[in-house]
């Protein structure tokens, strides 16, 4: 466990960073075409995941060190939120102009998922937020524990 706390710190800033552009155009690496959700998440989700994440970041970094600066609950609650990113990128539905879209999922399953995607997509959001919340208290009372 103390192996696996230390690399979820030490990983804390290059997969926010991947993650958030994983939410962002990740779905252009499967042959998803950027459509409108593409421009929507550059002026929504990327500033307010920098932000979040941002947050939650500083305050991982600034735990007292213990052996290891984490708890088992930070590193837990932080591995949620990039699993929820990770599936929210997979689900995310695309779409242009001319009525297409598509998500990652749909195009490994077929039209038929897009569905589903949808669903991934809101339940995602909703570990994520929780995950986040959970982090960011866990990170605070930490802080507050130390004093």
């Amino acid at each position: 466990m103390a192996f696996l706390r230390r690399a979820v710190l030490w990983s804390v800033i290059p997969l926010n960073v991947l993650l958030i552009a994983w939410v962002w155009m990740g779905r252009a690496v499967f042959g998803v075409e950027w459509g409108w959700t593409f421009i929507i998440l550059m002026m929504t989700a990327v500033p307010l995941l920098v932000a979040l994440l941002g947050t939650t970041t500083v305050l991982a970094y600034r735990q007292p060190a213990r052996p290891i600066r984490l708890s088992a609950g930070q590193a837990w609650a932080q591995i949620a939120v990039w699993a929820a990113m990770l599936a929210f990128g997979l689900a995310i539905v695309d779409f242009d102009d001319s009525g297409r879209t598509e998500s990652v999922l749909s195009r490994w399953f077929g039209a038929g998922a897009l569905g589903a995607s949808e669903v991934v997509a809101a339940v995602s959001t909703g570990v994520a937020a929780g995950a986040w919340l959970v982090l960011l208290v866990l990170l605070i009372r930490g802080r507050r524990v130390a004093r």
